[in-house]
Protein backbone atom coordinates (compact mmCIF):
# COMPACT_ATOMS: atom_id res chain seq x y z
CA UNK A 1 0.00 0.00 0.00
CA UNK A 2 1.68 3.09 -1.02
CA UNK A 3 2.24 5.33 2.18
CA UNK A 4 0.73 8.80 0.77
CA UNK A 5 -2.80 7.51 0.71
CA UNK A 6 -4.94 7.10 3.25
CA UNK A 7 -6.18 3.44 4.62
CA UNK A 8 -9.25 2.75 3.68
CA UNK A 9 -11.82 2.98 6.79
CA UNK A 10 -12.47 -0.74 8.24
CA UNK A 11 -15.71 -1.99 6.75
CA UNK A 12 -17.36 -2.58 10.28
CA UNK A 13 -16.63 0.77 10.77
CA UNK A 14 -18.42 2.40 7.71
CA UNK A 15 -21.18 0.45 8.36
CA UNK A 16 -21.52 1.91 12.41
CA UNK A 17 -20.67 5.57 11.06
CA UNK A 18 -23.70 4.75 8.27
CA UNK A 19 -25.84 3.05 10.76
CA UNK A 20 -25.31 6.45 13.19
CA UNK A 21 -25.97 8.69 10.53
CA UNK A 22 -29.25 7.10 9.43
CA UNK A 23 -30.67 6.91 12.67
CA UNK A 24 -29.96 10.63 13.84
CA UNK A 25 -31.31 11.66 10.61
CA UNK A 26 -34.73 9.56 11.50
CA UNK A 27 -34.92 10.98 14.66
CA UNK A 28 -34.87 14.18 13.28
CA UNK A 29 -37.59 13.37 10.66
CA UNK A 30 -39.66 11.94 13.63
CA UNK A 31 -38.95 15.01 16.32
CA UNK A 32 -40.15 17.06 13.51
CA UNK A 33 -43.24 14.79 12.22
CA UNK A 34 -44.40 15.02 16.11
CA UNK A 35 -44.51 18.80 15.42
CA UNK A 36 -45.87 18.42 12.25
CA UNK A 37 -43.67 19.53 9.83
CA UNK A 38 -40.66 18.12 7.61
CA UNK A 39 -37.57 19.57 6.62
CA UNK A 40 -39.31 21.30 3.86
CA UNK A 41 -41.89 23.13 5.93
CA UNK A 42 -39.24 24.15 8.69
CA UNK A 43 -37.05 25.73 5.52
CA UNK A 44 -40.26 27.75 4.49
CA UNK A 45 -41.44 28.92 8.15
CA UNK A 46 -37.94 30.17 8.57
CA UNK A 47 -37.75 32.18 5.46
CA UNK A 48 -41.15 33.53 5.73
CA UNK A 49 -40.65 36.42 8.01
CA UNK A 50 -41.94 39.90 6.10
CA UNK A 51 -45.98 39.52 5.70
CA UNK A 52 -47.57 38.79 2.34
CA UNK A 53 -44.80 37.39 0.64
CA UNK A 54 -45.30 35.27 -2.24
CA UNK A 55 -45.15 31.62 -3.24
CA UNK A 56 -42.21 32.36 -5.83
CA UNK A 57 -40.19 34.46 -3.05
CA UNK A 58 -40.18 31.70 -0.80
CA UNK A 59 -39.62 29.46 -3.30
CA UNK A 60 -36.54 31.28 -4.42
CA UNK A 61 -35.32 31.83 -0.72
CA UNK A 62 -35.33 28.13 0.26
CA UNK A 63 -34.14 26.39 -3.22
CA UNK A 64 -37.57 24.73 -3.67
CA UNK A 65 -39.85 24.12 -6.72
CA UNK A 66 -43.10 25.95 -6.46
CA UNK A 67 -45.12 23.07 -6.12
CA UNK A 68 -42.34 22.31 -3.03
CA UNK A 69 -42.92 25.33 -1.47
CA UNK A 70 -46.40 25.93 -2.20
CA UNK A 71 -47.14 22.78 -0.54
CA UNK A 72 -44.86 23.40 2.12
CA UNK A 73 -46.81 26.48 2.69
CA UNK A 74 -50.49 24.27 2.71
CA UNK A 75 -48.78 21.86 5.10
CA UNK A 76 -47.79 24.90 7.71
CA UNK A 77 -51.31 26.63 7.22
CA UNK A 78 -52.89 23.07 8.06
CA UNK A 79 -50.40 23.04 11.17
CA UNK A 80 -51.69 26.64 11.83
CA UNK A 81 -48.38 28.10 11.65
CA UNK A 82 -48.69 29.83 8.61
CA UNK A 83 -51.46 31.36 6.98
CA UNK A 84 -52.45 33.11 3.48
CA UNK A 85 -52.85 37.15 3.36
CA UNK A 86 -54.07 37.88 0.00
CA UNK A 87 -54.07 35.55 -3.19
CA UNK A 88 -50.84 33.99 -3.32
CA UNK A 89 -49.23 35.83 -0.48
CA UNK A 90 -48.47 34.30 2.90
CA UNK A 91 -47.16 35.47 6.23
CA UNK A 92 -46.12 33.71 9.32
CA UNK A 93 -48.91 33.23 12.55
CA UNK A 94 -47.76 33.68 15.98
CA UNK A 95 -47.17 29.92 16.50
CA UNK A 96 -45.35 29.84 13.29
CA UNK A 97 -42.69 32.75 15.00
CA UNK A 98 -42.69 30.65 17.94
CA UNK A 99 -42.16 27.13 16.69
CA UNK A 100 -39.04 29.09 14.72
CA UNK A 101 -38.09 30.30 18.08
CA UNK A 102 -38.36 26.84 19.52
CA UNK A 103 -36.44 25.16 16.94
CA UNK A 104 -33.69 27.83 17.46
CA UNK A 105 -32.88 27.71 21.15
CA UNK A 106 -33.44 23.35 20.45
CA UNK A 107 -30.59 23.45 18.01
CA UNK A 108 -28.78 25.98 20.15
CA UNK A 109 -28.90 23.17 23.52
CA UNK A 110 -27.91 20.91 21.19
CA UNK A 111 -25.07 22.56 19.49
CA UNK A 112 -23.63 23.42 23.25
CA UNK A 113 -23.63 20.00 24.83
CA UNK A 114 -21.41 19.50 27.06
CA UNK A 115 -19.23 16.68 25.81
CA UNK A 116 -19.66 16.69 22.06
CA UNK A 117 -16.24 17.69 21.66
CA UNK A 118 -15.10 14.84 23.62
CA UNK A 119 -16.51 12.48 21.91
CA UNK A 120 -15.49 13.50 18.69
CA UNK A 121 -11.47 13.44 20.16
CA UNK A 122 -12.75 9.69 21.10
CA UNK A 123 -14.22 8.90 17.88
CA UNK A 124 -11.55 9.94 16.24
CA UNK A 125 -8.75 8.21 18.08
CA UNK A 126 -10.81 4.92 17.78
CA UNK A 127 -10.50 5.61 13.85
CA UNK A 128 -7.06 5.89 14.11
CA UNK A 129 -6.39 3.00 15.89
CA UNK A 130 -8.64 0.88 13.96
CA UNK A 131 -6.31 2.29 11.14
CA UNK A 132 -3.34 1.66 12.66
CA UNK A 133 -4.08 -1.79 13.30
CA UNK A 134 -5.08 -2.16 9.87
CA UNK A 135 -1.35 -1.06 8.67
CA UNK A 136 0.69 -3.35 10.89
CA UNK A 137 2.60 -5.45 8.62
CA UNK A 138 1.75 -9.19 10.14
CA UNK A 139 5.57 -10.81 10.22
Amino acid sequence: MDTDSPSPLPGGLALLLGAAAHLSGEASRRFLADLQLTENSVRVLKVLSAPGMPAARVAQLTYLSLEDASYALASLHQAGYARPRRPGRWTRTASGTAMVEELAAVRKKCDARAGETELRQALYTLIRSMEDEETRDPA
